[in-house]
């Protein structure tokens, strides 16, 4: 019995503070609007936020397909050169001039340049 009447006093409780609520209220449907207005900027929120996640996954997939064409066409620039460096020795080879040696010697022009403006600065 000591339940029923809590429960009852409750359920009056909010009775008593919903009308009061209601009471204070303008006689318009002013709380239908809100609640409608809340769910519609609700929606509009989540379309913005499922609109920037889609835009987040394309920018992924498109940054790392660009990562990827970009290693590739490094990679196929390494193997130009490699071919081109390959085709210049043999062409040195066959000619009887050694590679090396005009490559040591370019090094060493290098180095000469840079002791000279070293010293000089």
């Amino acid at each position: 019995m000591n339940g029923q009447r809590q429960s009852l006093l409750t359920f009056c409780l909010m009775n008593s503070s919903e009308a009061a609520v209601t009471k204070f209220l303008p006689k318009s449907h002013l709380s239908r609007v809100i609640i409608r207005d809340n769910l519609s900027a609700q929606r509009l929120y989540e379309m913005e936020t499922k609109a920037s996640d889609k835009t987040k996954k394309k920018m992924s997939y498109l940054y790392d397909h660009l990562k990827k064409k970009f290693m590739t066409d490094q990679l196929r620039k390494l193997g130009s050169w490699k071919r081109d460096s390959m085709n210049l020795r043999q062409y040195l080879n066959s000619t009887g001039v050694q590679g090396h040696s005009i490559l040591k010697k370019e090094a060493s022009h290098r180095r000469l340049r840079g002791r000279q403006s070293a010293s000089g600065a």
